[in-house]
């Protein structure tokens, strides 16, 4: 009822853009290649991955995985949601594909339970339950390999790895995926330095094993008019200027635009018109509903760090957030004490930085920040 999907699967028919991409994507992993995947966060990573999967080609030839891992702090919490993963893929698929699956991960057969009722196999491991994560990691691609079709696994936010306590995560994981045949992998990841660095430096065991596409912001001309298409199908109308603010105060995020879409679309009576206030109205509504999570969220942000979260959020982009002039503008302390901040934003994902430039990850927050705070 609402062509701005924002949750779920999105049908093709409302799906923007990405033509090249999911053409590129497609051939690769159906041709034996592995890739790299990199964008800002809420740029469609998962929505173009989703999509491409449902081809034909891919549907019909290959089971695929999708895990994203950033909740992961270990290689025990990696086993966990791997095996978890593809557990929930092969469930529906019958006992004998499933079975195939659970033969193969010998160490964790102990950890297993069954339905009394329907005698199937029950995923019922926890984290703490996995013996031998590297054991546990080493079986699972062996089942990718000899699985009775081949293989696509995505691993989503794969930079999270670097983070893991365990030493050579990087090696263990190359070693295995260089040994896997039969499957093809999407490495997909929002923190672009450390993805780069993972498949570009060459001292790092990730080097040259995959190509790398970067998934940069769909372009404005193609889509304001995919809104307005969108509005005039339902008998709605959007000018082609009303589109493009949305386009431009979302900073071509695609997930952002869908959202205030979505909101403008429901707030647009049949037949009527979907105009500046109305785009407003929707905007607030918006920021309404989310008010008291980011409420929670800035509690959340310590005192020290918040002079630079305001002024990121001031200016939007930052890019020389150590320069004398930027630090004397927002009366800052010292640089060092500004990349400290930095860091800690980053890393608790509040902040993003992509080509040395540092945004609020989430959009709606910065422009909360902006008419509620500053």
């Amino acid at each position: 009822m609402n062509p701005f999907v924002i949750a779920g699967d999105i049908p093709d028919k409302y799906f923007c853009d990405r033509v090249k991409e999911t053409e590129w994507l497609t051939s690769l992993v159906t041709n034996g290649n592995n890739l790299v995947l990199i964008s800002p966060r809420r740029m469609g990573k998962t929505s173009l991955i989703e999509h491409c999967y449902r081809q034909d080609i891919i549907s019909k030839n290959f089971y695929t995985f999708y895990i994203d891992i950033l909740p992961t702090s270990s290689l025990g919490e990696l086993a966990y949601m791997l095996g978890k993963q593809i557990y929930d893929t092969l469930l529906p698929l019958g006992k004998k594909i499933l079975n195939n699956f659970l033969s193969a991960i010998a160490s964790l057969k102990g950890c297993l339970g069954y339905d009394a009722l329907s005698g199937l196999p029950t995923f019922t491991l926890s984290v703490g339950a996995i013996p031998n994560p590297s054991l546990a990691i080493e079986e699972i691609f062996k089942y990718l390999s000899n699985a009775d079709k081949p293989c696509i696994l995505t691993i989503d936010e794969f930079q999270q790895i670097g983070r893991y306590p365990e030493k050579n995560i990087e090696a263990l994981l190359r070693s295995h995926i260089q040994k896997t045949n039969r499957c093809n992998f999407i490495f997909s990841g929002s923190e672009r330095n450390m993805m780069q660095q993972m498949f570009q430096d060459s001292s790092r065991p990730f080097y040259n094993s995959a190509t790398v596409m970067d998934l940069r912001a769909i372009p404005i001309e193609i889509y304001t008019e995919f809104i307005t298409r969108n509005f005039e199908e339902f008998g709605k109308t959007i000018s082609v200027e009303t589109a493009k603010g949305i386009y431009e105060q979302m900073d071509s995020n695609t997930f952002y635009i869908q959202r205030l879409c979505n909101m403008a679309f429901a707030n647009t009576p049949a037949g009527g018109v979907c105009d500046e206030d109305t785009v407003r109205r929707s905007l607030d509504t918006i920021l309404e509903i989310n008010a008291s999570y980011y409420r929670e969220q800035m509690s959340q942000v310590s005192a020290k760090h918040k002079p630079l979260l305001y002024a990121v959020a001031r200016e939007g982009r930052c890019k020389s957030i150590l320069s004398a002039k930027f630090i004397k503008r927002h009366a800052l302390t010292t640089s060092s004490a500004v990349q400290h901040s930095a860091k800690q934003l980053v890393d608790s994902g509040v902040l993003s930085v992509s080509e040395g430039t540092y945004y609020l990850t989430d959009i709606f927050l910065a422009i909360w920040i902006r008419r509620d705070i500053l």
